[in-house]
């Protein structure tokens, strides 16, 4: 269907808050992988992977996704569930997806 622009519903902003409740380990893997992207950029293009245009960044991505060794895989797939983790915090992309959202917030209000 038709899923809502990560940028409509500030997809990163989620993301970095859904990174913030994360226990402090994975923080620092998260933030390993991050640094490793950038820096492996760097080596293979002259520039580091966040001041690539859209196009290069997709490319590189998508490289990762499919490539023949196991670890690149495993960190696209890491960021993947991260970024898709920010993402679906938005209620624009609950009701693109046919989810009402969490089941506690439809509860009724406990009665006394």
């Amino acid at each position: 269907g038709d899923l809502p622009d990560p940028r409509s519903v500030d997809a990163g902003v989620h993301t970095l808050a859904f990174i913030d409740t994360l226990p402090r380990l994975a923080r620092w893997q998260i933030r390993g992988l991050l640094r490793a992207l950038d820096h492996g950029s760097r080596l293979r293009t002259g520039r580091s992977f966040r001041r690539l245009d859209d196009a290069r960044r997709a490319a590189i991505m998508a490289a990762m996704a499919s490539s023949g060794p196991a670890l690149p895989r495993l960190a696209f797939a890491g960021l993947k569930q991260v970024c898709a983790m920010g993402y679906l915090r938005h209620p624009a992309v609950w009701a693109a997806i046919g989810y009402d959202g969490p089941t506690l917030l439809r509860l009724p209000p406990p009665t006394r």
